[in-house]
This record gives structure tokens, C-alpha cells and sequence, in this order.
């Protein structure tokens, strides 16, 4: 009677750990999703700066040129 008591709630204790697991892996996978998207956006930013920063330096040289052109 007892060993079938222990067997019942170790069962249970089993049953609870695995759909402990699946609820874990469930949030690992969607943690990765979010850490992918935000790696995405950051890379996206990256470029969009570097391209300003190209932009501004063309700019620079054009006024340096004018400038020049214009001797101001």
C-alpha cells in the first residue's frame, strides 16, 4: 500500500518536472527569438550609422572643396 503511494507520488513529482522542462524550453526558445531579432536590429543600426557617417564625411568634403573653390 505504501510502495504504491510513494510509486503515485513520484509519478506526479515526474509529470510535474517534465511540464517544468517543457515550460523552460518553451522560454529559452523564445528568449533565443528575441536575442536573433535584436541581434538583427542592432546589425541593421551598424550599417544605418556607418552609412551617416560616410554621408557626413562626403559632406565635409564638399564644404573643404567649396571652401577652397570659393576661398572662404
Amino acid at each position: 500500500m505504501d510502495l504504491e503511494r510513494s510509486k503515485r507520488k513520484l509519478e506526479g513529482d515526474l509529470k510535474l518536472a517534465q511540464e517544468s522542462i517543457m515550460d523552460l524550453e518553451n522560454d529559452k526558445q523564445q528568449v533565443d527569438e528575441k536575442i536573433k531579432k535584436k541581434e538583427f536590429e542592432t546589425t541593421q543600426l551598424l550599417s544605418k550609422v556607418e552609412d551617416e557617417q560616410s554621408l557626413g564625411a562626403q559632406l565635409q568634403k564638399k564644404i573643404k572643396e567649396l571652401q577652397v573653390q570659393y576661398r572662404i
